[in-house]
């Protein structure tokens, strides 16, 4: 049973050359009415990779790497194999379990893998959305 749904939409665009993670600016907060319940994070977006080379992306829960990272590689990529820019939709999916009644926060993080610059999204004005689904136990 879906108890509650929490979205939030941005369309400001971010860039990084970091090879660690940075986050973008798609994040949305809910507050679990029981610390058993799971919260189901839906995300959309837009991704470009500036040249030849890769782009990672996770998910963190309240600052911490909720994606499973092994050595940096996230929840998802995109590897650009060419020397002109293109614009990739991505999605994420995760069914968390925040064990928490207080207020928690989901945020879309990123790398540039190389010598990249990794954009999400790239310009302005590109929407990006992310709904938190709070789901009884």
């Amino acid at each position: 049973k879906v108890l509650q749904v929490v979205s939030a939409t941005s369309t400001v665009s971010s860039n990084t050359t970091s090879t660690t993670y940075v986050a973008s600016n798609l994040t949305a907060s809910i507050t679990p009415a029981d610390a058993a319940n799971k919260v189901l994070v839906l995300i959309t977006s837009v991704a470009r990779v500036s040249t030849t080379g890769t782009m990672y992306y996770t998910l963190y829960e309240d600052g911490v790497d909720i994606g499973g990272s092994v050595d940096n590689r996230g929840m998802g990529k995109i590897y650009h194999a060419a020397s002109h820019m293109v614009d990739i939709p991505i999605s994420l999916i995760h069914l968390a379990s925040p064990a928490s009644t207080s207020a928690v926060t989901y945020t879309l993080y990123y790398l540039a893998d190389g010598s990249v610059t990794a954009e999400c999204p790239p310009t302005n004005n590109m929407i990006q959305n992310i709904v938190l689904m709070e789901i009884a136990v």
